[in-house]
């Protein structure tokens, strides 16, 4: 863990100077986080001379716009960017982790990191599979309230569920060590747990499914001022849809970054469908 340098003084270091070498560390971070992009880049352009900086940004899903203003320094690096980003390219874990403690706050309104945890896991497709449920999810996401109680009905009651339906999930996340317990209260182990790309369509379909269900209760018993529902119908050619899902990756990825708070918070669940307005029935179902 990198710990932030103290003042000299015998009167410490004040909330200012703190905050200013916060600002530093983060600035440092985000100007080697740059320099490794460009690194990157030029190694495999070296190897093909037809390689395109809009394939670079492909590799690593993001736009070409939004790598070109970063690379420029025209662009910020979140903390969620900032994990997505180094999680592509080849460095070892010692010294990620040193990168992304730029992005750990103390800060009494927001946690953008916590000491302590790790900071992401991709699933193996067997573990996806164990808690697909969204309850599982859930409960992670509840652990970073900072009013967390570590008592099975309190968390039903926040949720929505039963507590003997939590209790199961809690056993296994602890099981997988996806939760574990420090100093009398679990923690989730990592920042962020993202679903393999290889998963078998059952569980993701079971999945899916419960939160469409979540969706429809919503729209049916939950107060407009409380949920949101937008639709809009285009027509699209179907060859820009993997850049499309990847755009639409990259946003969930950017209001996580941005409102994510444990502070008086609840558990929120964003989902977005684009899907053909035929159906399209096939062998694939």
């Amino acid at each position: 863990m990198t710990k932030y340098l103290r003042g000299s003084s015998d009167l410490g270091t004040s909330a200012t100077d703190k905050g200013t070498k916060m600002i530093s560390q983060k600035a440092q971070a985000q100007k080697t986080i740059r320099e490794l992009l460009e690194k990157e880049y030029f190694r495999l352009k070296a190897k093909n001379g037809q390689y395109s900086m809009r394939s670079f940004a492909r590799k690593l899903n993001i736009g070409p716009s939004s790598l070109s203003l970063i690379l420029n320094g025209k662009r910020g690096v979140g903390q969620k960017l900032a994990i997505n980003l180094l999680a592509m390219m080849d460095l070892d874990l010692k010294t990620r982790e040193k990168l992304l403690s730029a992005w750990w706050s103390k800060s009494k309104n927001k946690t953008l990191y916590r000491p302590g945890a790790q900071s992401f896991l991709e699933l193996k497709a067997d573990q996806y599979q164990t808690i697909s449920d969204p309850l599982h999810f859930a409960l992670l996401a509840l652990t970073k309230r900072d009013d967390f109680k570590n008592d099975p009905e309190w968390m039903a009651q926040q949720l929505g569920a039963t507590g003997a339906d939590c209790k199961r999930a809690l056993k296994r996340l602890i099981r997988l060590q996806f939760l574990k317990e420090q100093k009398g209260k679990l923690q989730a182990t990592y920042e962020q747990i993202y679903s393999p790309d290889q998963v078998p369509l059952q569980a993701t379909r079971a999945a899916q499914l419960k939160c469409l269900d979540q969706a429809r209760d919503s729209l049916q018993y939950d107060s407009i001022e409380i949920r949101d529902f937008v639709s809009e119908i285009f027509t699209l050619n179907p060859r820009d849809l993997p850049e499309i899902k990847k755009q639409l990756r990259l946003f969930l990825d950017q209001i996580l970054e941005k409102y994510e708070n444990p502070i008086k918070a609840e558990v929120y669940q964003l989902s977005i469908q684009l899907i053909p307005f035929k159906q399209k029935r096939g062998d694939h179902l």
